[in-house]
């Protein structure tokens, strides 16, 4: 359909488009002078969403700021804020309130204070700004002095109620520890006695370990080793087998000696001849200290044997007291390691015993402090201009609406008559071009009141 079959319409049904848009312009005159005004008072405030858990001691954030917004919104308009609003306001105690409280279904169901909360928080709404901390209270009532006042008088009974609740929590988080604490001592006091009755039964008065007791270890270690070592040096020498090896001091001096005779003894050979009384006397001596020599060997190396058997012995015992040492020194750490981990548990639960104590402190000092993250930013003043209606909107709307109900109109009652008027309307229904139309016997006399009238003339044959 084009814009000159639209004006077309248009035209036709002018009278459907005039009464639609006439209509609608003085619905909108009628609610801009018999509605009567409406006027919002809004008062703003700032709230910190951020709290700190006294369980974890962590700062909630996130998805619990939204959660902690809707929580505070839902508080704001709750009956507890409405009913306290009545109380300061004294609203129950008017006999206009009165009246209209006995003339209501609420009468003696409920008490005054809570049906005139119910009548005033309908026209409460309270929302925060999005992407900000800033919850707006907007109060809405045909009075101007009246919005502002309930307004504001909603933003304090919200603070307080606000107040009053963290303190409740922080209360009831206290006493919720307090038995905790009392749990968590009786469990502090029995890994106390744990440890002490342990302590006796090891005879350990601490986890430490002992400088004794590794002195005493090492002094058997090094003994043990010494004492290896000397066994080792002996049977070396008595295996080799080497006369040095058997040398005594005793034994050093006789040798000495039939080295000195020796000496001698060759001397004497080239001096006198063999058979000379002092070389035979020498002889003598020397067959002795040899004779001696071989004693003294033979009975060092008994000895050295005896020695061997000794230190074999020796050996056995200081390793016996090795293993024995070893053996008490695992378990005395085994002991100190029981020690230890009763200590740590007696340290655990104190440092338990400590935190709930800390926590407890927290929450009572914070249920007897302010609520110091809520402030108010703007209190409601009284609003200069009605919210609603505003004649400048209510005209635009007017127009707006009454131009579309008007053409809407004027084109649903085209389509509901089926009549035809027009060539157009032939041809719209027809889908053809049409050929001519016969013209109406009004215009045909229109037509020929218009033309002169002319004398017959004949018409002669030439």
């Amino acid at each position: 359909m084009s814009i000159s079959q639209i004006l077309y319409i248009l035209w036709k049904r002018i009278f459907v488009f005039i009464l639609a848009f006439g209509s609608v312009m003085a619905g909108a005159l009628g609610v801009m002078w018999l509605v009567p005004p409406r006027y919002d008072a809004l008062a703003t405030a700032s709230i910190d969403a951020g709290q700190i858990d006294p369980v974890s001691g962590q700062v909630s954030g996130g998805p619990s700021i939204g959660l902690l917004q809707g929580n505070l919104v839902a508080l704001a308009k709750s009956n507890q804020v409405a009913t306290n609003v009545v109380k300061r306001l004294g609203l129950a105690n008017t006999p206009r309130a009165a009246a209209e409280y006995r003339a209501s279904n609420s009468a003696g169901v409920a008490d005054i204070n809570q049906w005139m909360a119910a009548q005033i928080v309908a026209n409460l709404d309270a929302k925060f700004t999005p992407g900000s901390n800033v919850v707006n209270i907007t109060y809405k009532s045909p009075s101007a002095q009246q919005s502002a006042q309930l307004a504001n008088a909603f933003l304090a009974a919200f603070i307080d109620a606000a107040i009053d609740n963290k303190g409740q929590a922080a209360q009831q988080t206290a006493q919720w520890f307090d038995p905790q604490i009392e749990k968590l001592r009786v469990e502090l006091e029995k890994a106390r006695e744990n440890l002490a009755t342990y302590q006796r039964e090891a005879n350990l008065l601490g986890p430490t370990a002992s400088d004794s007791e590794n002195e005493q270890m090492m002094s058997v270690t090094t003994e043990l080793s010494r004492a290896k070592v000397e066994l080792l040096s002996i049977q070396v020498a008595l295996d080799s087998n080497q006369i040095e090896a058997f040398d005594t001091p005793a034994l050093t001096a006789i040798k000495s000696n039939l080295t000195a005779i020796n000496t001698e003894i060759s001397r004497l050979q080239t001096s006198v001849g063999s058979n000379n009384p002092k070389i035979v006397e020498r002889m003598d001596v020397k067959k002795s200290l040899e004779s001696q020599v071989t004693k003294e060997v033979a009975e060092n190396k008994k000895k050295l044997i005896e020695r061997i058997a000794v230190q074999k012995s020796k050996i056995e015992v200081l390793e016996k007291a090795h293993d024995t040492q070893l053996q008490t020194m695992i378990t005395l750490q085994r002991k100190r390691d029981q020690l230890i981990t009763l200590a740590r548990q007696v340290s655990i639960r104190q440092d338990e015993v400590d935190r709930a104590t800390k926590v407890t402190a927290q929450a009572r000092l914070q249920s007897q402090l302010s609520f110091s993250n809520i402030s108010v930013i703007d209190k409601a003043p009284v609003p200069t201009a009605p919210a609603f209606p505003k004649p400048l909107i209510v005209t635009i709307a007017g127009l707006g609406v009454g131009l579309c109900l008007g053409l809407i109109l004027a084109l649903l009652v085209e389509a509901l008559d089926r009549r035809i008027r027009a060539v157009s309307d032939l041809e719209f229904v027809a889908s053809v071009p049409v050929l001519g139309t016969m013209a109406s016997s009004k215009s045909v006399k229109r037509w020929f009141r218009r033309e002169p009238k002319r004398p017959l003339t004949p018409q002669l044959a030439g």
